[in-house]
């Protein structure tokens, strides 16, 4: 039977896990932006991974390739868009954990966001079969987005 301890650490190492997914990933898109930045002088650096994203996401669309080169980073970068949306609740979420009889653990992720001056509060709930679903499917997700991006990269100096 697992213990709530055991439980607060599984929950701790799966989030962990997911938050350097989510790292990596913004990493990725630093470093294509500062490629773009190389290549179009008029394009800035932007202070926020959101902001870069969203340049990353405008430059991909007028950027040289083949139409099934931009159609697979445009696919790529619409599957991360997805994926990153759960990415507020693993590094901002407060949390609370329960777990049942067989040892298996729920998370719930609470947080408060901020739109027009109104606090609006959101929940993630997590079981941890879902947990597991939803790392491998950011891991995927990552793989197809960091190769896409080095791809791009690659025909940004070419």
């Amino acid at each position: 039977m697992t213990t709530d301890s055991e439980a607060l650490c599984a929950v701790a190492q799966w989030r962990g896990r997911c938050l350097n997914k989510f790292a990596r990933a913004e990493r990725a898109v630093g470093l294509t932006m500062e490629k773009v930045v190389e290549t179009y002088s008029e394009r800035k650096l932007r202070h926020l991974a959101g902001q870069r994203f969203a340049d990353l996401e405008d430059v991909a669309r007028s950027a040289g390739g083949t139409p099934r080169q931009l159609n697979a980073l445009g696919n790529a970068l619409q599957q991360w868009k997805e994926i990153e949306k759960r990415r507020q609740f693993l590094a901002h979420g407060v949390v609370a954990i329960s777990h049942n009889d067989n040892g298996a653990w729920t998370v719930l992720f609470d947080i408060v966001v901020y739109r027009s001056n109104e606090p609006i509060a959101d929940r993630w709930a997590v079981q941890e079969g879902e947990a597991a679903e939803f790392e491998r499917e950011l891991g995927a997700a990552f793989e197809i987005l960091s190769s896409q991006l080095s791809q791009f990269r690659r025909r940004l100096v070419a």
